[in-house]
């Protein structure tokens, strides 16, 4: 390189010819830059013909290059070198090309896709705060707490009671419904009476008193087999129940602090004895003096027709088996008729004193127990009156 000048003489011509040659120093590559791709997973990529190299003379010039290697494949994600050669450059150009897998789109926003209504129970007079808060299963199965607001707004539980609340939730079309359920304390229940002695089967009469386990209690009752809680017929026990006949109590047992016991019912059955024959009638009740028959009754009534009740008189009852009391003197018994329950007792004979005053109010009969099927005692009759007339007629 450098400047050179010639002189040179043209035939027929007088002067000298001048040629100045200047040599320019020959041009090299200085630096060609290594080069880094990015693309994604698909896209359409070639490796470069050509790239910029930075000359001696720091001007630029497209220089061909070859690479190794000198295929690409951009169906796989990764990052891939290749070699690239430039003749006149010693240096190797480097060409880093990095394939992006694809993104997966982004998921679709959150939805809610359901909120489970809420059940709470609590007794009278518990704490209780409406929840600002629910759990909600959300479009891709996750669960997320989300803000609520309810109606009504506000809680009371001194009231026992069934209460409903409607709950909304931004971007939840459906209401919550949550049902609090505020029940009543329970207080401790008294046991029912007790009766002493037990309900049962007697043959007498009993003496029944009520008892509660509880002190403090009162026991109000009926005897009448009516509800001791509603009826107008109920008494508080003070003292013993006499019990003479069928009866059933009913009773239950209250103390301020405790719920009423329940109602115990005690059921007494009086059973008698069984009843032996006993007079059941007797007719006629007074005798009368005979019309102008001093001393002597009225034949047409001159007999008493005795009559039993759970009980038969035996076949052969004699005048013996009847013995009579208070009889005026002169008169007695002079036969007797009989059919099943049925006697018929004759008095005959004149009384030896038969005026107004010798009539009498207490004359009675008594049979024989053995006379008498069914019997357990002698058969007593009641008072008889005989009524003698001193005008010898009738009284009326």
């Amino acid at each position: 390189a450098g400047n050179y000048e010639f002189e040179g003489t043209v035939e027929g011509y007088s002067k000298t010819v001048k040629l100045k040659l200047k040599i320019e120093p020959r041009v090299s590559i200085k630096k060609i830059d290594d080069i880094k791709v990015q693309i994604k997973v698909g896209d359409s990529f070639t490796l470069p013909a050509q790239v910029e190299a930075l000359m001696s003379d720091d001007s630029t010039k497209e220089v061909d290059i070859s690479w190794t290697p000198s295929t690409v494949n951009t169906d796989v994600a990764g990052i891939f070198s290749f070699s690239g050669q430039v003749e006149g450059y010693t240096s190797e150009v480097s060409l880093l090309l990095i394939v992006k897998a694809i993104p997966p789109p982004p998921p679709p926003p959150l939805s809610i896709k359901k909120i489970n209504n809420i059940e709470v129970e609590i007794n009278v007079g518990d704490s209780f705060t409406l929840p600002t808060q629910v759990a909600a299963l959300m479009s891709d199965d996750s669960t997320k707490q989300v803000a609520i607001s309810w109606t009504p707004s506000t809680v009371n539980t001194d009231v026992a009671g069934n209460f409903s609340f409607s709950g909304q939730v931004q971007g939840y079309a459906s209401a919550v419904c949550l049902l609090l359920t505020v029940k009543a304390i329970s207080l401790p229940q008294l046991d029912p009476p007790i009766a002493n002695p037990p309900a049962g089967t007697y043959s007498t009469a009993q003496s029944v008193s009520l008892s509660s386990e509880t002190s403090g209690a009162i026991i109000f009752c009926t005897i009448d087999g009516s509800d001791p809680r509603t009826s107008g017929t109920r008494m508080i026990f003070n003292g013993a129940i006499t019990i003479s006949t069928n009866t059933t109590i009913k009773a239950y047992a209250k103390k301020e602090g405790m719920a009423d016991s329940d109602v115990a019912i005690f059921s007494d059955t009086i059973e008698a004895p069984p009843v032996g024959a006993y007079v059941y009638s007797v007719t006629p009740t007074i005798l009368y003096e005979g019309p102008n028959s001093p001393g002597i009754l009225d034949p047409d009534i001159a007999f008493i027709n005795i009559e039993i009740a759970n009980g038969t008189f035996i076949d052969d009852i004699s005048v013996s088996d009847i013995v009579y009391e208070n009889m005026p003197f002169g008169l007695s018994v002079s036969g007797i008729e009989h059919s099943g329950n049925c006697l018929y007792i004759y008095i005959d004979g004149q009384a030896t004193n038969h005026g107004a005053s010798d009539s009498i109010d207490n004359l009675y009969f008594t049979i024989r127990k053995d006379a008498v099927d069914g019997a357990n005692a002698d058969l007593t009759t009641g008072n008889i009156s005989i009524i003698f007339n001193d005008s010898q007629g009738m009284p009326w």
